[in-house]
């Protein structure tokens, strides 16, 4: 519709302009099935500040998505085993029962980001026994103060002791572990 004294355009291509224009409380709305993407060298603007295409992905593959593991009585397996996708943070119960558990870090884009921490049982009924995790993946995961690659690491806790780790993936299917605490056998 044209803009008249009764409709005011709020989206519009700008005349003898390059640039399309969204006034105040104007909306660009995408569809199912609409794509909109950006190559590696696009830079989109925001608050004057650029935000390059790696700083977007980063974004997309971090969002803050926790996710609780708590393992079912006698339980000797985690019951989600591996990193769903666009989860940032895992935290994992230790239980009495479960020694020697798996758990698989998925193939990730560079930028992907996720904190991974093992708890010791707070219930009490944890006494002398230790909960092991073995995380491995398909990539590689280099430590962040030796830059070794390995292909898994294990976390241990026992009673209230906890443990973690911080991964980043610099590259495609790459995690660096640039930070952990507790008991990490890499």
């Amino acid at each position: 519709m044209a803009e008249d004294a009764t409709y005011q355009t709020k989206v519009y291509h700008e005349r003898g302009g390059d640039a399309e224009v969204i006034k105040s409380d104007g909306i660009i709305r995408g569809h199912s099935g609409g794509l909109m993407s950006m190559e590696s060298g696009f830079i989109w603007t925001l608050a004057s500040q650029d935000v390059l295409t790696k700083d977007m992905v980063r974004k997309v593959h971090s969002q803050y998505v926790p996710l609780l593991i708590i393992p079912s009585a006698a339980a000797t397996a985690l019951a989600i085993s591996n990193l769903p996708y666009n989860t940032k943070f895992v935290k994992i119960l230790g239980s009495a029962t479960m020694t020697d558990a798996s758990f698989w870090l998925t193939s990730c884009s560079a930028g992907a980001e996720v904190y991974l921490q093992l708890c010791g049982n707070s219930i009490g009924t944890f006494v002398n026994v230790t909960t092991t995790i073995d995380v491995s993946t398909s990539g590689c995961i280099l430590l962040g103060s030796v830059g070794a690659a390995i292909s898994g690491f294990e976390m241990n806790t026992s009673v209230a002791s906890d443990c973690g780790v911080h991964l980043v993936a610099f590259a495609d299917n790459v995690w660096s572990m640039v930070g952990q605490f507790g008991d990490i056998d890499e």
